[in-house]
């Protein structure tokens, strides 16, 4: 699984990662601490790979159930990678 992410994780891509994860959850919390370690070696992508540790036994959708401070942090990550970057969006038949 790292080769993709490797790529994902290179500067040309220009893409931004918010990984989630319940810190209780024993398989979810190992595979997403190895996608940040291989998304960001060294800290060399620490602007855009950002990793957020919820203190509770949840995974998957369950982590926006609960009220829990996560949609918050989604949304400052959202503004801070997105709404900023001044392109205009694109749907299908915009494209073409």
């Amino acid at each position: 699984m790292s080769q993709p992410l490797d790529v994902l994780g290179r500067p040309e891509v220009s893409m931004s990662f918010l990984l989630i994860y319940g810190s209780d959850d024993r398989l979810d919390k190992g595979a997403t601490e190895r996608f940040f370690k291989t998304l960001n070696p060294a800290d060399k992508n620490k602007s855009r790979v950002e990793l957020l540790k919820v203190d509770q036994a949840l995974r998957g959708s369950e982590l926006l159930s609960k009220n829990l401070g996560v949609e918050g942090r989604i949304q400052a990550f959202l503004d801070k990678h997105v709404k900023g970057m001044g392109s205009e969006w694109r749907d299908r038949q915009t494209r073409r």
